[in-house]
């Protein structure tokens, strides 16, 4: 109903001789260059409340304990199309393979922090993150059109899932975080932390609502794939400030090690940026460009090899802070 039924509904798949062995009208023209093109629109957000609580012992210990009840919205539109753009291929025009989703969730998590003054110049930390427990709510549905010429006319056929909505629980990955912080004369610092995180500790319940064992097993089987397919590794950061009576100057890099499997590569981020702080007033400029590789598959079929899209992306942000002292 939300896939392969929808292409036989608008006639973008056939069994002429009725044996269940499928023909679609690209058969007759294999090899043939075909236009594909996908857009993809994302929206949502991802908010934290906080509970939280501190403590310092003697100016030397501090120590930090927080709560937090994250909520998530997310939704996506993902508009794939196929063109003979040049007639090339007989009786065949265009499809458009629209999918939508809605996602909702919450959940909750903890954070354990501690900070030693070694002396008035040094200080170092660690902290440990729980996993984050999140119950998630999906809605979606899937819609195909599909366009051919077989009798000298143009025929149009569109078909439309029903809405699909589904309830399961993820569990990310913990974190343990070391850092150290160093005074530079009074008038800068550098830090540097250093981060664990294993992405193959993740994973899903599909049974939160069900006890249908096929969900357990497929449940089973998503989080072996996770397990194999993802491995533990570390992310690095560094950076520092330095003032010049009221400017300030900062940079940093972080070092994201890949989540995969087999993969060396590192995710990289940039920033720098620059300050003024007054007496009843401040002002903060930065800009930060990452760049990373990421593969993405716009589809996945049984039996046939994996289309798949590699991303090479460079961001750049810029951010502007004020402020002011009431």
């Amino acid at each position: 109903d939300f896939e392969t039924g929808l292409a036989w509904d608008v006639f973008a798949i056939n069994d002429f001789n009725d044996d269940l062995i499928y023909e679609n009208d690209y058969d007759a023209a294999t090899g043939t260059p075909l236009g594909k093109e996908e857009s993809i629109f994302r929206s949502g957000a991802y908010n934290d409340l906080n509970i939280s609580l501190g403590a310092n012992l003697k100016d030397k210990i501090l120590m930090g304990f927080a709560v937090g009840v994250p909520f998530l919205h997310y939704e996506s539109e993902n508009v794939y199309v196929e063109a003979d753009d040049a007639n090339d291929i007989p009786i065949f025009n265009n499809l458009q393979y629209t999918k939508n989703l809605l996602s909702d969730g919450a959940g909750i998590n903890v954070k354990l922090g501690a900070i030693w003054k070694v002396n008035s110049d040094l200080r170092v930390g660690l902290a440990y993150h729980t996993p984050t427990y999140l119950a998630i709510t999906e809605s979606f549905t899937n819609q195909l059109t599909y366009s051919f010429n077989e009798t000298g006319e143009d025929e149009t056929n569109t078909s439309a899932s029903p809405q699909g909505d589904f309830e399961y629980g993820l569990t990310t990955p913990w974190r343990a975080i070391g850092s150290a912080s160093y005074l530079i004369a009074k008038r800068g610092f550098v830090s540097a932390d250093v981060e664990f995180v294993n992405y193959g500790a993740a994973k899903f319940d599909f049974t939160r609502n069900s006890d249908n064992l096929d969900d357990l097993n497929y449940q089973t089987e998503v989080n072996q794939q996770i397990s194999d397919a993802y491995r533990a590794t570390f992310n690095i950061r560094v950076g520092g400030e330095m003032t010049f009576n009221a400017l300030r100057a900062r940079a940093g890099v972080q070092l994201l090690g890949s989540p995969f499997e087999n993969d060396t590569t590192l995710g990289k981020i940039y920033s720098a940026g620059i300050g003024y702080r007054g007496n009843k007033a401040y002002i903060d400029a930065a800009y930060v460009l990452s760049q990373e590789k990421v593969n993405y598959s716009p589809y996945q079929i049984q039996q046939a090899s994996l289309q798949l899209v590699e991303n090479r992306e460079n961001r750049g942000r810029i951010a502007v802070t004020i402020g002011f002292k009431i």
